[in-house]
């Protein structure tokens, strides 16, 4: 007698989920609101994850190259004496065949050492001295070595006649030729210059 009701309330209980589903069933309209207010909370979360990542960029520890950087036109230091320069040519040297010299010491805007002309124009004008001479040939080689030509090699050397030039030139066997003379240099000061002194854009190897 005492299993009776207890199988009557359970079957009755049974019934209250299947009796509330069938009246609670969403509309159309409620299954789009439950997507727009999804979508919110997906928006605003995303919009936090975003927050947090900026945050921790400006947080981080900024990492700098150690590669120096290279000036596009480095200044001429203040010497004295100094003598004012008022027109750079490039020539190559003569051992080259012709079509090398074409190349090196031509002036058409298309050619390829064309920059380097313009590059050195930049000093038109200005007083150069000993030290100033070295800062034209390294910059002259970063800018040649920043256009790919990686193995050209800048050399300074005197010709040894009454009006010595200094000059730079790559070597004939590497990539192309590029000669950098100065016009009408005084004699007093060109006497001051070594010989022969070198500078290389070749990357030394390990």
């Amino acid at each position: 007698m005492r299993i009776r009701p207890s199988v009557v309330l359970l079957s009755i209980a049974s019934f209250v989920p299947m009796t509330g589903y069938t009246q609670h069933a969403p509309s159309p309209a409620d299954q789009a609101a439950a997507a727009r207010a999804n979508a919110e909370q997906d928006r605003q979360a995303q919009q936090q994850r975003e927050a947090q990542q900026r945050e921790a960029a400006v947080r981080a520890p900024s990492v700098r190259s150690d590669v120096p950087r290279i000036e596009a036109y480095p200044a001429l230091p203040i010497e004295t004496p100094c003598f004012r320069i008022d027109r750079f040519t490039l020539d190559v040297p003569s051992s080259l065949p012709d079509a090398a010299k074409v190349q090196g010491a031509s002036a058409l805007p298309m050619d390829r050492f064309f920059f380097a002309r313009e590059w050195l124009e930049h000093y038109a004008g200005q007083c150069v001295g000993k030290q100033g001479i070295d800062v034209l040939v390294k910059g002259l080689s970063q800018a040649i070595l920043a256009r790919g030509y990686v193995t050209t090699r800048v050399v300074v050397a005197g010709t040894g006649s009454v009006d010595r030039h200094p000059q730079v030139f790559a070597d004939p066997r590497r990539d192309s030729p590029c000669a950098l003379r100065r016009r009408k240099a005084p004699r007093h000061l060109e006497d001051r210059l070594p010989e022969r002194r070198r500078r290389t854009a070749e990357p030394a190897r390990p």
